[in-house]
């Protein structure tokens, strides 16, 4: 079985996989679309980034369909919750489209092409190998390194012209603020919550690159840069749920990585000593207000407003929710991307998507502790920290649906799952 299976492995990595090249270009100006969105004042950016990925998925299942190949992924139980998933969607646009006072059909079938990126899912896991995910990840935080820096420029120098014109225009993103009371910086991201979750998922790239790059002094001096410049991308987007969850993935890498309970304790003491002389830094240098007692009561009294305002508009006889679009006519502004699941596509929706996600982390983590190779165990850890921040940036903003970090997660969640196998891929 293992024979065979690396020779399939071999064959793959012969064919000329021009549509494997289009979706490395795709992840790799993915950072960028809201900056080209910026400059052009068009949302068709997105759209064309939309085709491009329909025609590489089209062009993968017509290779494989010519081939006599399964489009299975390895896991049956992810594959079902997958198809399920899915079909959750599609019905999700059915209700939509039938509410009296639906959206247009074309942001409906928008929002659902976001809900279904788990299509990714399907061929990432028999489709990469492990020198094309090493690569990506090089890319990745590289990409990190200079989007960083460009936002610590717009911390210095503001907003450039077509960064104010796009935070004032409603046409662009759909949402109008002032540029001149907006202070959170977003580099080319487009949003804040956006940078900051590129920075976390760009810091575990960093930190599981560190064993790839051996002893060579000026890569680990990158990767040192990388790191901090995370942090101050966490720092000048302002946004607190980002630190909070870089200090819950840290704990999650200490128990993954440190074997003794001594070590652990002690690790975990130094770390919240360290993220707490952080935050009192930034609050005394008065460069961010992590600890306005009154800010924060008002950040949650807002969420919790939120929550009760939405509530009435669940209904159990309603298992499939409002439908897809209900997020955009309902008048509840709702920055959390579960709760706009709950809304649009119910308590059966979300308790698909809950399964799902679960079932990812779990049998990604468990295919993690199989491999032998350290830098390579090392790094699908940290990858797998990178996505478990992206969903817990759900949390507080709807990046966890959006199409720059979605298509990150579903990608690196299928490599996960396909990790022990890409073990014997070294080229």
């Amino acid at each position: 079985m293992r024979q065979s299976l690396l020779a399939n492995t071999a064959s793959r990595q012969a064919m000329p996989l021009y549509e494997q090249r289009l979706i490395f270009v795709l992840l790799i100006l993915l950072p960028f679309l809201n900056l080209f969105r910026a400059i052009l004042m068009m949302d068709s950016i997105v759209l064309i980034s939309d085709m491009l990925l329909l025609a590489a998925l089209l062009a993968f299942w017509g290779r494989t369909a010519i081939q006599g190949k399964s489009l299975r992924i390895p896991h049956p139980f992810l594959f079902q919750l997958t198809v399920l998933w899915i079909a959750v969607t599609l019905l999700g646009v059915v209700v939509g489209v039938s509410e009296p006072n639906h959206p247009a059909l074309f942001t409906i079938v928008r929002l659902a092409r976001l809900y279904s990126l788990s299509l990714l899912f399907f061929f990432t896991s028999r489709w990469f190998r492990r020198a094309d995910i090493i690569f990506l990840a090089k890319v990745l935080v590289i990409i990190g390194v200079v989007t960083s820096l460009y936002g610590v420029h717009q911390e210095i120098f503001g907003f450039t012209p077509f960064e104010r014109a796009y935070l004032a225009s409603p046409q662009v993103g759909g949402f109008t603020r002032n540029p001149d009371l907006f202070n959170r910086m977003f580099s080319t991201f487009g949003a804040p919550g956006i940078f900051a979750t590129y920075g976390l998922f760009s810091f575990w790239l960093s930190v599981g690159l560190w064993g790839e790059f051996g002893t060579v002094r000026h890569r680990r001096a990158l990767l040192v840069l990388a790191i901090l410049l995370s942090v101050a991308a966490l720092l000048i987007s302002r946004m607190r749920l980002a630190l909070a969850s870089l200090a819950i993935s840290l704990l999650f890498y200490l128990l993954l990585r440190i074997r003794h309970f001594k070590a652990v304790v002690s690790s975990t003491a130094a770390l919240i000593l360290v993220c707490l002389l952080l935050v009192v830094l930034a609050n005394t240098t008065g460069f961010v207000a992590f600890l306005d007692l009154a800010d924060l009561a008002a950040s949650f009294e807002v969420r919790v407003s939120v929550l009760e305002n939405m509530l009435p508009s669940l209904n159990i006889t309603r298992p499939l929710g409002r439908g897809i679009g209900a997020s955009i006519v309902e008048p509840i502004p709702l920055d959390n991307s579960y709760l706009n699941l709950t809304l649009e596509l119910g308590w059966f929706g979300l308790a698909v998507f809950s399964l799902l996600a679960v079932s990812v982390f779990l049998s990604a983590l468990i295919s993690i502790r199989t491999i032998g190779d350290s830098s390579w165990r090392g790094l699908c850890t940290c990858i797998w920290l990178g996505i478990l921040c992206i969903a817990m940036m759900g949390n507080g903003s709807s990046v966890f649906f959006n199409s720059i970090m979605s298509p990150y997660f579903w990608f690196f969640a299928g490599a996960l799952g396909n990790s022990a196998l890409m073990e014997e891929q070294r080229c």
